[in-house]
């Protein structure tokens, strides 16, 4: 019999596997972008992004992590509890789209219809609940499939429209959700094989919403404290800052699928250990593989950063200092994203929501204060602290479930991670890497799209 944790192992390596190949097509899809598009429209691109993401946020309500963490022990219940989840996921992802498409129309954005189209994007991940049966099971190779066909869908669609010569960022956008749509409609056609339809007929949605509600306010402000900045320096600066610094956000985003992915593999493992008294093992099981590699990594790539944002183009330098200390936020983020999760696991989702929360007030007073201060250099800034607030108030929580706070290890720990982000920073400009750079910038020359008149 797999053990527990051969199952999270295999599941995380699975879905490492599909975030690198979508980390991957992300950064090509950038790069075509930055090149096909002006630097302002890059950055309203930015921020398209950023809105459709807690749009995404407020239409899921918490309602995946709710149902993994209701049905981790008993699959059988996964029918009656997912057609609650569907109703509540379906008010409010039309609540939101409507929301947003007004927005769009009252702000005099370009394009409005596309937007509005976008806007949709959250119901398409109605169809993505069924996939609770392979949480459960730990069992990810069919949905990092689906992402996979999505993530190589959106590439070859942003390509597409690139060498057509378009030039509209909402067109991009809207492109892109089609491509989920049909990623999460194939999902769902595979994960409702293994469900049957429950014999008591629909569950009441209202305790799931009542139960949704800490979880859900949570989980948006989680995006909102993540996105906060894109919109604070499109309204403080200018979109062409928004331009530059969406190249190191999006490596931000490429830097924490460890973290991220690890931590969802294990949320039904967590939830089982949590029942069964177990959850301080587990959690600290996971936590120093997860942040020790974290630690190296980021100090390795730390020399880099003007290195990497060059190949994009050559004013993309100017987020060098953003992006380095955005691997000081990759590195926090480890650490959180586990701490989070064993809190969601225990069922302290009130806990969940005072940390999001305060983080979401913690970056909007930072950004408030070193935006005109110092650019967005002054973001990553303020990024970090948060990163490292949340980590910090996340652990100090777990407290009152069963995983105390070891003083001595919790310093071991610490000192370690500290000690390889250190060691890796000395390391960092000894690596040999300008050849590699040098042959990037040589394929990236024979490669740029071909430039066209806007359609």
């Amino acid at each position: 019999m797999t053990s527990p944790g051969s199952l999270v192992l295999k599941a995380t390596s699975w879905l490492v596997a599909g975030r690198i190949y979508a980390a991957l097509c992300a950064l090509s899809s950038t790069w075509i972008l930055a090149q096909a598009l002006e630097l302002a429209d890059l950055g309203r691109f930015a921020f398209y992004i950023a809105v459709i993401a807690l749009l995404k946020s407020f239409g899921d309500f918490g309602t995946g992590q709710l149902l993994v963490q209701r049905t981790a022990h008993d699959e059988s219940s996964i029918p009656l509890e997912l057609s609650a989840a569907l109703r509540v996921r379906a008010v409010m992802s039309l609540i939101g789209a409507l929301i947003v498409s007004l927005y769009f129309w009252a702000s005099g954005a370009a394009d409005p219809m596309w937007l509005c189209l976008a806007a949709l994007h959250p119901l398409t991940y109605l169809l993505e609940l069924t996939s609770t049966v392979y949480k459960n099971r730990i069992a990810w190779a069919v949905p990092v499939a689906a992402r996979t066909c999505a993530s190589t869908m959106v590439l070859f669609t942003v390509w597409y429209l690139a060498e057509s010569g378009c030039t509209r960022p909402a067109v991009f956008l809207a492109g892109q959700v089609v491509c989920h749509l049909i990623a999460n409609l194939g999902l769902h056609l595979a994960a409702r094989r293994h469900l049957s339809p429950h014999p008591g007929g629909p569950a009441p949605w209202r305790p799931l919403f009542l139960a949704a509600i800490p979880l859900g306010a949570a989980a948006f402000c989680q995006q909102a404290y993540h996105h906060a900045d894109n919109f604070l320096i499109k309204r403080m600066l200018t979109a062409e800052d928004l331009g530059l610094y969406s190249i190191a956000f999006r490596f931000l985003s490429a830097g924490i699928m460890v973290a991220l992915f690890a931590t969802t593999a294990a949320l039904p493992l967590f939830s089982r250990a949590h029942r069964e008294g177990g959850l301080a093992a587990a959690h600290a099981r996971y936590l120093r593989p997860l942040t020790l590699g974290a630690g190296l990594a980021c100090g390795l790539a730390y020399a880099w950063c003007d290195e990497v944002l060059g190949l994009f183009g050559p004013e993309f330098s100017a987020a060098t200092g953003a992006m380095r200390w955005m691997l000081l936020s990759c590195l926090a983020i480890h650490f959180g994203a586990l701490n989070m999760t064993s809190l969601v696991a225990c069922g302290r989702t009130k806990a969940v929501f005072r940390i999001a929360f305060s983080g979401l007030l913690l970056t909007l007073g930072l950004n408030l204060w070193l935006l005109p201060r110092l650019g967005i250099e002054g973001a990553g800034v303020a990024r970090a602290a948060t990163e490292l607030f949340v980590a910090g108030a996340a652990r100090i929580a777990l407290t009152r479930c069963e995983v105390p706070l070891q003083p001595a290890g919790a310093l071991r720990s610490l000192l370690m991670v500290g000690g390889l982000f250190v060691l890796g920073t000395a390391l960092s400009p000894h690596l040999p890497l300008d050849g590699v750079f040098d042959s990037l910038h040589g394929l990236i020359d024979d490669f740029k799209p071909t430039q066209g008149s806007s359609d």
